[in-house]
């Protein structure tokens, strides 16, 4: 039985251009940031593992990046999950390693009188505008300038 066990991790396998290119298609449906992302963490692990994978040195790489960086060794493993399950489709090279927990680290929400004070601090009224009516919302500032310019267009095409 240690047989078996000593040669299921002892093989490696070489990765090609071709599997990279796989990868590329499986990732079309995603969205462009999760595409990038998954996309440059499969790379820096491919070229850090000299585009060979094997059970041991997959334990090894993700234990190493979890030392450096949790949130990095994460994002690698997820990267390299899925590689490995949808283009390389070998169970034993999948279950070699475990995608790493990070540990998310609770935000300090301010209060009512925080919000309050910054509002009184603010001097230029459309400032003071936008900032209630992100308080209001909660959304982020990107996001509600986005819904903002995109009806000013609207209201432009419609007059």
């Amino acid at each position: 039985m240690e047989l078996i066990k000593s040669r299921i991790k002892s093989y490696s396998i070489a990765i090609s251009r071709e599997h990279i290119e796989k990868f590329k298609k499986l990732l079309s449906t995603k969205a462009k940031k999760t595409k990038a992302d998954r996309l440059r963490y499969l790379e820096r692990a491919l070229r850090d593992l000299n585009y060979e994978l094997s059970p041991d040195r997959l334990q090894e790489y993700i234990a190493e990046l979890h030392e450096i960086s949790p949130n990095v060794a994460q994002h690698v493993a997820k990267a390299l999950k899925l590689f490995i399950k949808h283009v390389i489709k070998d169970p034993n090279l999948y279950s070699a390693f475990k995608t790493p927990r990070t540990e998310v680290v609770p935000r300090e929400i301010p209060t009512i009188d925080d919000i309050r004070k910054v509002a009184r601090a603010i001097e230029w009224p459309p400032a003071k505008a936008y900032f209630a009516l992100l308080a209001e919302t909660g959304l982020r500032p990107q996001r509600k300038l986005n819904q903002f310019t995109k009806s000013l267009t609207l209201l432009n095409l419609i007059n």
